[in-house]
């Protein structure tokens, strides 16, 4: 649901004036290209966070306009939370002894607090950005 609503919300910068410095598959397809993955999806966000200022109505913002520390909060807990779950993962898989596999509960313990904590700065920054881009969709029509 989540890359529905990132390609939704990348596609509905042309209805409000936002610039897309990629392709609209790539909202999606970013994601599952390996290093890309890294980096990619956030510029993306930053692209729909900038696009969808409802300040600047008329305009296509500059592609070194802020955004919100939200996104660059939330990237880092999804990057960090997913390279949690990576060693969580490897732990458990390579160890046979008991203390191997306490140590890989931890570590998966780690990593799902991590998860809880980038799904919450996710939820934040979606709703942050449906009310930016709903904001300036607003004043477009009524503009």
């Amino acid at each position: 649901m989540f890359l529905r609503w990132f390609h939704r919300s990348y596609r509905n910068l042309r209805a409000v004036g936002g610039n897309q410095r990629y392709g609209e598959g790539w909202a999606i397809g970013a994601w599952f290209v390996p290093f890309l993955n890294l980096y990619r999806p956030k510029q993306i966000a930053n692209d729909i966070w900038r696009g969808s200022d409802p300040a600047l109505p008329n305009a296509a913002p500059s592609e070194r306009a802020p955004v919100s520390p939200l996104l660059g909060w939330w990237w880092a807990a999804f990057l960090v939370s997913t390279w949690a779950d990576n060693i969580a993962a490897r732990l458990a898989f390579n160890g046979d002894a008991a203390s191997d596999i306490r140590s890989a509960d931890l570590a998966q313990l780690v990593g799902d607090v991590l998860d809880l904590i980038a799904a919450v700065l996710a939820i934040a920054a979606i709703r942050a950005l449906t009310a930016r881009q709903s904001e300036r969709a607003t004043e477009l029509c009524s503009g």
